[in-house]
């Protein structure tokens, strides 16, 4: 300012003593015309120079780093660095200070993030810039919290090695442990959607093995009705194939049954004078003799005492719940034990249904019942 006031002062000097000089017309009107339009110009840069002036002093002000960078663009750009060294020294610490402080909120907001990637792109930046001496504290805690999360993202992924396995292996107990210790780690929220494919996998399995189970039971038990509700459970629930074999077992029980079921049904529709009929034997025959023989020994009675047909004429006057019908209505087939069945079957084995059919009505649905019943219980001793 002070060089544009010296040279205003000397152009206006200048032009005073070219009009008291005596020089030739057209010479001082060259002179007069240059003078005025080096002070033209002159005043017109330092009236630009005052108004730049204003606005950085006014963009310092409201610290507005665009608007400055802006001006300190146009300075330079009118080659007026000299006259703005003062402006042009606070605006590059201003500028390099708001390049330190972008570049420290980088880096805390991807700490506070969690986010491995851009906290490493931010550390990156950091010692590019320029300033790392200055911003040591930043980088350094930077730095510490980018191992940290690079040991935790280890931990993560081998939390989340450990739960696809475990799925994959179907072990309830494996995949237990893999969920207990990831959530125990702070993992629930990071590996949300396995620990979901995790969880739906251990709901399946929890309801396999108690489907499972109820198959067991209703195949050990020999219960029809509790055969027919597991097998209708188990298939409604898509486990034909992790079930296959259980479910087979039981289809294959669950005919038996229903096969003896239909032979109760026509023990039970026997009347007491087909009953009578049989009891009125002083000597029958041996094919009556050994199905009733066989028929309680399954029912529980004694083989010793059976062998005498008097005890059997005893046994088939009982009335009630020891009425030999009731007996068979109620009797449950898993209560008969591997011995009694080998007894029985040794002593119908030579006989045919189609030979008692014309010797007694009564003996040939006895001998019936009694040979599904130890084919059955037989049959189950020889499943692998």
């Amino acid at each position: 300012s002070s060089g544009i006031n010296a040279e205003y002062g000397g152009l206006q000097k200048c032009l005073q003593r070219a009009d008291e000089a005596s020089h030739p017309a057209h010479l001082h009107s060259l002179i007069v015309q240059h003078a005025k339009s080096r002070l033209t110009s002159e005043l017109g840069k330092q009236n630009m120079t005052n108004e730049l002036k204003v606005k950085i002093k006014e963009a310092m002000h409201c610290n507005d780093l665009e608007q400055l960078e802006s001006l300190v663009d146009i300075i330079r750009a009118k080659q007026l660095d000299h006259d703005f060294e003062t402006e042009l020294w606070y605006a590059q610490c201003q500028f390099e200070k708001s390049s330190r402080s972008a570049v420290t909120r980088e880096l805390r907001a991807a700490i506070e993030r969690r986010d491995l990637v851009a906290l490493n792109r931010a550390i990156q930046r950091a010692e590019q810039s320029g300033d790392e001496e200055k911003l040591g504290k930043q980088i350094d805690d930077a730095r510490r919290a980018l191992s940290r999360l690079q040991e935790t993202e280890k931990l993560k992924n081998l939390h989340k090695l450990k739960i696809t396995n475990a799925i994959k292996s179907k072990d309830i107990q494996r995949m237990e442990q893999a969920l207990h210790a990831a959530k125990l780690d702070g993992f629930g929220e990071d590996l949300k959607s396995v620990i979901s494919d995790l969880e739906m996998a251990l709901k399946r399995r929890y309801l396999q093995k108690r489907l499972k189970g109820n198959l067991n039971v209703a195949i050990q038990n020999l219960d029809l009705v509790r055969l027919r509700r597991a097998i209708d459970e188990a298939t409604t629930a898509g486990f034909l194939s992790e079930l296959g074999i259980e479910i087979d077992e039981a289809k294959g029980l669950l005919s038996k049954l229903e096969r003896l079921e239909l032979i109760k049904k026509a023990v039970m529709e026997l009347t007491n004078g087909h009953i009578a009929e049989i009891k009125s034997y002083s000597a029958p025959p041996v094919q009556v003799h050994k199905v009733l023989m066989a028929l309680l020994i399954v029912l529980g009675e004694e083989p010793e005492i059976v062998r005498d047909w008097f005890e059997i004429q005893v046994l088939l006057v009982k009335t009630g719940k020891l009425s030999l019908k009731r007996r068979i209505q109620e009797y449950n087939p898993a209560n008969l034990s591997t011995s009694n069945a080998k007894r029985a079957a040794n002593i119908i084995g030579d006989i045919h249904s189609g030979e008692l059919h014309s010797i007694s009505k009564a003996a040939k649905v006895f001998y019936l019942w009694t040979s599904a019943v130890v084919e059955d219980r037989l049959s189950q001793d020889v499943i692998p």
